[in-house]
Parts: C-alpha cells; structure tokens; sequence
C-alpha cells in the first residue's frame, strides 16, 4: 500500500527527514490540537473556564479525544526518530525527551535546530521513503550514491611508474624554459 510522501513522513519510523518536515509537522499538529481544542470546548463543554480552571471532559468528548492523543503521539515519535536518523543517531535518542528540563532542550536543540548529516547514512538519504518491500514503491538508499569510501594509504599500494617515461618527466631541461624560476 502506497501512502505518499506524507504518510510515509507522518506514519513510518523508517528514514530521515529534514528539519523542514520536522517544523512543518510539528507547526500542522499544533493548528490541529488548537482547532480540536476549540471545536471541542464548543461541542462538548470542555476548556478553560476564568471562573473554575481547566474543566472536565464529558465522556463523548474523552472518546473523541482519545483517537487523537493516540494519533499525536505516534506521529510525534514516528517523526523524531526519522530526524534522530538525520542526525545520524538511533531512533531511541528520542527517549532523551524523558529526562526533565534537560531533555526538552536537547531535542529542541539537537532536532529542531542542527542540520542533519550530508549525503548518505546508514538511514539512507534524506526526505526519501525507504521501498515498500509489498509494492515496490519508494526509493531505496541502494540507488542511491554510496558514501565515499576511505583510503588506508598504508595498504593501498603505490601507483606503478611508466616504464617509457623519462625520469624527469615535466621538468624543464633549460632553466630559462620555466617560467616560475627568478
């Protein structure tokens, strides 16, 4: 089942998405939760009352919250983890969320502000769906470049020389024929 680029944003915890579909998100739920909020405390008589506080919800209006809780909770996670693997780190670095005070400024920092990592990561490429192993939708990091591979220059072995080129190969025989000697 294909569900486009923002299901796989919205629903996946597979790949990597870059800080603008994390703001985006997080800015698109906001305006949800802030319109549930207000629909609701029309509809179902729950808000903010300036005489008594925060006031209960109705059980209709626990039923039609509940779905939605569940949906933010999995989208916020599902979300995180594809840009803790931007930043190149497993998917359960969103736990430091937990911690108090420390760990909100962590995520704030670490997934709302830095950039992820360049190129490919063993997450695959930023902003793309992995395949669907049942369709064989998406796009998979295999097609994608591989990472430049390192040199050991202690194992790799020396080019071998021209047997036909002189020894002297480039350099000028007559000091006047270089133009960089003074």
């Amino acid at each position: 089942m294909d569900t486009g680029f923002w299901g796989w944003v919205l629903f996946s915890f597979n790949g990597r998405i870059t800080r603008k579909y994390y703001w985006l998100t997080f800015l698109f739920f906001v305006v949800i939760e802030l319109l549930f909020f207000g629909l609701g405390s029309i509809t179902f008589g729950f808000g903010f009352d300036p005489n008594q506080g925060f006031s209960a919800m109705s059980g209709i209006g626990m039923l039609c919250a509940l779905p939605l809780m569940i949906l933010v909770i999995w989208v916020g996670l599902a979300v995180s983890v594809k840009r803790w693997h931007d930043r190149a780190k497993s998917g359960w670095w969103v736990l430091i969320g937990l911690v108090p005070i420390i760990g909100f400024f962590w995520v704030l920092i670490e997934c709302g502000f830095l950039a992820g990592t360049d190129g490919v990561n063993q997450y695959g490429v930023a902003n793309t769906p992995p395949a669907d192993p049942l369709s064989g939708s998406g796009t998979t990091s295999a097609s994608a470049p591989p990472p430049p591979a390192s040199v050991d220059p202690v194992s790799t072995p020396a080019p071998e020389a021209d047997a036909d080129a002189p020894d002297n190969a480039g350099v000028p025989e007559n000091k006047d024929d270089n133009p960089y000697s003074t």
